[in-house]
């Protein structure tokens, strides 16, 4: 399978994840854009970068690299440019999630402990795993949903500007 089809698989199958979990799911327009695709929760937009991973010695490995517009540079992304990494292991059909920032060109989730027993900086594949990603982005939804304002049908829930304007209207 080439480089391109493999990619093209990983994003099918992390978008159809997404979807099953109840996001909505957008495609940007074009070419150039720092993510695959938008997960939308409802309530927050998440710009998602899939990436395809392997395994070497218990570790898995991704690249972390973005391309450059309009060449074959390639560097590591910057703060903003993705949210999440979703990572899709072939071999074991295994997703991951994890936050984007902090990456440098490439990343690695533990699969086993390490032969000389180091365990401290160690990024456990199971402290990413998908059910933890999504549990993350519910607990997020949960902390948005207490800052957010009653719902516009009920009494006073609209700005006082807004309510300025709908009493200016309603006097026309």
């Amino acid at each position: 399978m080439k480089k391109y089809e493999l990619g093209n698989k990983s994003e099918a199958i992390v978008l159809s994840a997404y979807l099953s979990a109840g996001f909505i799911v957008s495609i940007p327009f074009g070419t150039g854009a720092s993510y695959d695709f938008i997960g939308d929760s409802g309530f927050r937009l998440y710009k998602i970068q899939v990436k395809t991973a392997w395994a070497v010695q218990g570790v898995i490995k991704y690249k972390c690299l973005r391309r450059q517009p309009g060449n074959k540079t390639h560097r590591p992304y910057i703060d903003g440019e993705a949210d999440y990494l979703a990572i899709y292991y072939p071999t074991l059909k295994t997703l991951y999630g994890i936050p984007a920032k902090n990456h440098l060109a490439y990343g690695w989730l533990r699969l086993e402990p390490a032969k000389n027993g180091q365990s401290k900086s160690v990024r456990w594949a199971s402290d990413y795993s998908w059910e933890k990603h999504l549990a993350e982005l519910n607990n997020e939804y949960a902390r948005q949903e207490l800052n957010l304002r009653p719902h516009g049908s009920e009494p006073c829930a609209l700005s006082p500007e807004l309510r300025a304007r709908k009493e200016i209207i309603a006097q026309i």
